[in-house]
């Protein structure tokens, strides 16, 4: 039997647990990171006050982690689920090419949930928040039947970028390893988790990373861009949909780009690592399409005339399954 990380409520029923009141004190302990000059009111009161960035566009955006639906508790630690929560949610500043200002944070909290457990949970959020230097500046606390985490981010950026921004002729980017978090969940399914050929994926799906480090060079240079959480396939088809264009993917250039960590992991999984690369999710890499090179990218394929999604391999081009991640199916 896999181990819980959490106590059940029979273990502590003796147990004083904090108030409402006592954990947001702590919250609030723990955030009190150093602001930003722009950051004029941060957590503690009813809500934070920003003073205006001139000349720059606001982005915003939210994500929300729900046991059950993104992540099985049997799998992370505490800790890890609220690394995830930031950085799922942050992932998709990157995608936009903007950079972070500050969060929020909204969490459900089960009834069972020890109070050692929530202070590693918060433990987890503030890591990521330090990680990114992008302060929470305030939330919401509620219990309910599901542990979940909201967590909403405010960027900022010179210009807009959307994943409908590319065209024909624009080459496709990839920064940031994919395949490899799926084959992480599969060797934790498996209870394999321990491996140590496996262990750069478990890591790479325990704590995934957003790819804010690109912003810079998508600001300058991208057409479009996206990130990838519900698998490379579907969301390069789907900026390429809404780019009113064709996506070929060079799909030799894709296994290459994955390197040792993705063929040691699959091998060991007797699992393919193009069928990883392509479907499996939960990687928050960012493709990205440009007609100029980017630094720190590789190049796996092109926009073109047309519709659809293909693959090339060995000069030879195929039609793509497009499918992936989906909360309703």
């Amino acid at each position: 039997m896999k181990k819980h990380p959490f106590h059940h409520p029979e273990s502590s029923l003796n147990i004083r647990k904090t108030s409402e009141k006592e954990k947001i004190a702590f919250l609030i302990s723990q955030f009190k990171m150093p602001f930003p000059d722009d950051v004029l009111l941060g957590i503690g009161d009813d809500a934070a006050i920003l003073a205006p960035i001139p000349g720059f566009k606001l982005v915003w955006t939210i994500d929300e982690q729900v046991e059950g639906q993104h992540f099985l508790r049997e799998y992370l630690s505490c800790r890890d689920i609220g690394w995830r929560a930031y950085m799922t949610a942050a992932s998709d500043l990157a995608a936009m090419g903007a950079r972070g200002w500050c969060a929020l944070s909204s969490i459900v909290l089960p009834h069972f949930v020890s109070d050692s457990d929530w202070q590693e949970l918060i433990a987890g959020l503030r890591e990521a928040a330090y990680s990114l230097h992008i302060p929470i500046v305030g939330g919401n606390l509620s219990q309910g039947s599901a542990l979940s985490l909201a967590t909403t981010f405010l960027g900022y950026t010179s210009r807009a970028i959307s994943r409908g921004g590319g065209g024909a002729g624009d080459k496709l980017w990839l920064a940031g390893p994919v395949g490899l978090a799926a084959a992480g969940f599969r060797a934790l399914q498996a209870g394999r988790g321990m491996e140590p050929s496996l262990q750069p994926a478990v890591a790479a799906w325990q704590r995934p990373q957003a790819r804010l480090d690109t912003v810079e060079e998508l600001d300058k240079k991208a057409q479009a861009a996206i990130d990838v959480s519900d698998g490379l396939a579907q969301d390069v088809f789907s900026m390429a949909e809404a780019s009113q264009c064709q996506a070929l993917l060079d799909l030799d250039s894709i296994l290459e780009y994955g390197g040792n960590p993705l063929a040691q992991a699959a091998e060991a999984l007797m699992a393919d690592p193009l069928e990883l690369a392509l479907y499996g999710g939960e990687d928050y890499a960012i493709v990205a399409a440009s007609s100029q090179p980017l630094t720190g990218f590789s190049c796996i394929g092109e926009l073109q005339e047309g519709e659809g999604l293909y693959g090339k391999k060995q000069g030879k081009k195929l039609p793509l399954t497009v499918r992936g991640f989906d909360h309703f199916i």
